[in-house]
């Protein structure tokens, strides 16, 4: 005989199952189509590369890149762009071409190197002889590209809201500045990495949606709403870094990140590979016999480095320095070093540049309860959340 109890437990399994992938597919298919206007950014996907894998699923056409001239339809496509002697060449078809624009349908998907990509796709041979791919995508789907690389989708919603409405700000401001360029941004950590179709998440998705078309002004205006991972206690100044002196974009202490694995860090640098990466770029470097701090700044970051070397001096602005040695192992500038032998002993705190945002400080800050507006007010003081679409908040 079977128990009545077994089969109701695996019913209501069963239709929890089926709510959760409805929820999962409505999300997507508003990630797909948002509501509204669409607001298309560029970004480059792909550059310095001699050939890309390319596939196209379902109906497509290429034309000659800023033209109207058809040059190739169908359904389901799958060759590799290469540089030919003249040109562009798809598979063993030679085109006399510097450049190709793809569209598909919009139940069909571009991959490139087997990721996925929403839009419109270009392919430009560069004067280097190397392929640029720039990808014309909405700016909602753009972001659900986005904030799966940013923060974990696990995480608090508003945490996630307030990462979607600052990446959102700061796309749209570079779509801005950068309007008479090839594109507004790359694919890599010195934008927003963006990883196409292949990187949505439910749930980064549905923060997306939450927050459509939600960005920050300041005085009326965009701004470069910067962010980062762990500010390891103080947040900095943008002027610091950068030439934007902002208001809303000054630094302040931050209680909130302390839980973060970044937080504390401390790293073994071989001197031979620090006179390695200053010769690279360009430093007469001999051998290295001090390497300190010059003075560090309100927020308890260094501000250069002193580096006497058997060939003479050098003072190296921090940041350039960090970025020059590698940001992943020396990952920020909050820090003290000393040298001993072959060796440099770093002990730092915090993750990333420190400007804006703490992904982590916003992490905390979520968790305590506090709104995605109440993050975003916490490190962008003074800034005021507009609607792109609507032209009384919000003017480009």
């Amino acid at each position: 005989m079977v128990n009545k109890k077994i089969i109701k437990k695996y019913t209501l399994i069963v239709a929890l199952i089926l709510i959760a992938i409805i929820e999962t597919s409505l999300v997507f298919a508003m990630a797909q189509n948002p509501k509204g206007p669409k607001n298309y950014i560029r970004v480059a996907v792909s550059q310095k590369k001699e050939m890309v894998d390319l596939r196209l699923k379902g109906q497509y056409r290429i034309y000659s890149l800023n033209s109207d001239n058809i040059i190739k339809e169908g359904k389901n496509l799958k060759v590799e762009v290469r540089i030919g002697k003249n040109g562009l060449e798809l598979g063993a078809e030679k085109l006399d071409l510097e450049g190709i624009c793809i569209e598909t349908a919009s139940n069909a998907a571009i991959l490139i190197d087997k990721r996925k990509f929403r839009g419109v796709m270009d392919i430009i041979i560069k004067s280097d002889k190397t392929l640029l791919l720039v990808n014309h995508v909405d700016i909602e789907e753009y972001l659900c590209g986005v904030l799966y690389h940013e923060v974990s989708h696990l995480w608090p919603l508003e945490a996630l809201k307030a990462q979607a409405i600052a990446s959102r700000t700061f796309a749209l401001y570079q779509h801005e500045v950068n309007k008479d360029k090839e594109y507004d941004l790359t694919n890599t950590t010195y934008s927003q990495v963006y990883g196409g179709a292949t990187s949505e998440k439910y749930r980064t998705n549905k923060a997306v949606i939450k927050t459509y078309g939600e960005v920050m002004t300041y005085d009326g205006k965009l701004f470069p709403a910067y962010f980062h991972a762990c500010c390891g206690g103080s947040t900095e100044d943008a002027d610091k870094l950068w030439k934007t002196n902002l208001p809303v974009l000054k630094g302040g202490l931050c209680p909130y990140c302390t839980h973060s694995p970044h937080f504390n860090w401390s790293r073994k640098v071989s001197i031979w590979l620090v006179r390695k990466k200053l010769m690279e770029n360009g430093y007469k470097c001999g051998k290295i016999t001090s390497f300190e701090s010059s003075a560090y700044d309100v927020s308890g970051r260094v501000t250069d480095i002193i580096i006497k070397t058997t060939q003479g001096n050098l003072t190296i602005p921090s940041n350039k320095l960090r970025i020059m040695i590698s940001p992943t192992l020396i990952k920020s500038t909050n820090f003290t070093v000393k040298l001993d032998k072959e060796f440099l002993y770093f002990e730092g705190k915090g993750w990333g540049h420190g400007v804006g945002l703490c992904q982590w400080g916003a992490y905390g800050m979520a968790k305590e309860g506090f709104k995605a507006e109440e993050i975003l007010d916490f490190y962008y003081p003074n800034n005021s959340i507009a609607d792109i679409w609507d032209n009384d908040t919000y003017t480009q």
